[in-house]
């Protein structure tokens, strides 16, 4: 109501700043009621207005909520040519705070593409951003820490994974939440299974699903909840996978949303514990699709892992062995 006010309150002569500023209050807006599109048209008339100067500092809203946007949509290169300009931003202000957000956003971007190694150089970089006079580390540091530990996994160097996601989540819950913070979370509940402690594994998903309530998130509960479903269904509990499939109302034709792609990777694997491939490879050919479009090879090497499965169960093992190849190929750099 507010913003409103302030918008019909501007005159036809109002300075361009000014009218950015209320733009920019109408994009958070719409942010928060997940109206992508909207906010993605509002950060780019945000940007316009602040094209000739920009004294309160506002393009980094509109830069960080078009850039979150973006990628919500799916639209990855777009999010990542917009993530470079708010690096860029930073660097031309000295703003270390925008260039920790903007080279650890853009890390997890590149981990998402398969290009480890540049993102795990953004991460070290983004760090050194948030150190304080004391040596301490800010606790926008840990979203990049996360990442340091989600990869350290996916190299299979379990103990360095585990070090950097409880220090990476120490920091980043002093930050506030986000998915990747959640991922991170159950990640290191998986490790903790792995090493034998299955309480606590639960113990710490139940704490992850308990921080992600309070914030009255719809998705950010559904995502969670998809989670929880992955950690269980990995400890061997099939009936707790199929009651969240049931009560998320998941179907095997389903379209691919990206802000739920991975609750339908996690239905996928559920398909398959149930001795369901037909179903399974259904679902997989729709998320192959979808990664493919959108370039997010992260998701398409287990796609190619889990249609290999499925294929295999079928009994067709010369496609099971493409898939298997083609992840190969994939994870090899």
């Amino acid at each position: 109501a507010w913003a409103m006010r302030a918008k019909e309150l501007l005159t036809a002569d109002a300075p361009a700043p000014i009218r950015a500023m209320v733009t920019c209050l109408q994009l958070n807006i719409a942010h928060v009621r997940y109206e992508m599109p909207r906010v993605v048209e509002l950060a780019h008339q945000a940007l316009d207005l602040l094209a000739e100067g920009d004294p309160y500092g506002l393009s980094v809203t509109a830069l960080a909520n078009l850039a979150s946007a973006q990628m919500s949509m799916g639209d990855l290169p777009a999010a990542t040519k917009t993530f470079r300009e708010m690096a860029r931003l930073g660097q031309e202000t000295g703003h270390r705070f925008l260039l920790e957000t903007a080279w650890s956003s853009l890390a997890y971007l590149l981990h998402l593409q398969l290009k480890p190694r540049e993102a795990e150089a953004l991460c070290r970089q983004a760090i050194e951003q948030a150190v304080g006079p004391r040596g301490e580390l800010f606790p926008v540091a840990g979203r990049s820490l996360v990442l340091l530990g989600l990869i350290a996994y996916e190299r299979n160097e379990l103990a360095a994974a585990g070090e950097h996601l409880a220090k990476g989540l120490e920091l980043a819950q002093q930050a506030g939440p986000s998915s990747s913070v959640m991922q991170a979370a159950f990640t290191l509940a998986w490790l903790q299974a792995l090493s034998g402690d299955r309480e606590a594994a639960l113990a710490t998903a139940t704490g992850v699903c308990q921080a992600a309530s309070q914030l009255n998130l719809p998705l950010l509960d559904a995502f969670v909840a998809g989670c929880e479903a992955d950690l269980r269904l990995r400890l061997g509990d099939v009936e707790a996978a199929a009651r969240w499939a049931e009560a998320a109302g998941l179907s095997p034709g389903d379209p691919v949303q990206y802000e739920r792609e991975a609750e339908y990777v996690s239905f996928a694997r559920l398909l398959l514990a149930q001795d369901r491939p037909a179903e399974a490879q259904q679902l997989l050919e729709s998320l192959e699709q979808f990664a493919r479009t959108r370039g997010i090879g992260r998701s398409l090497l287990t796609v190619h892992i889990l249609r290999a499965q499925a294929e295999h169960t079928l009994g067709h093992h010369t496609e099971a062995l493409t898939h298997l190849e083609q992840a190969v190929q994939l994870a090899a750099p």
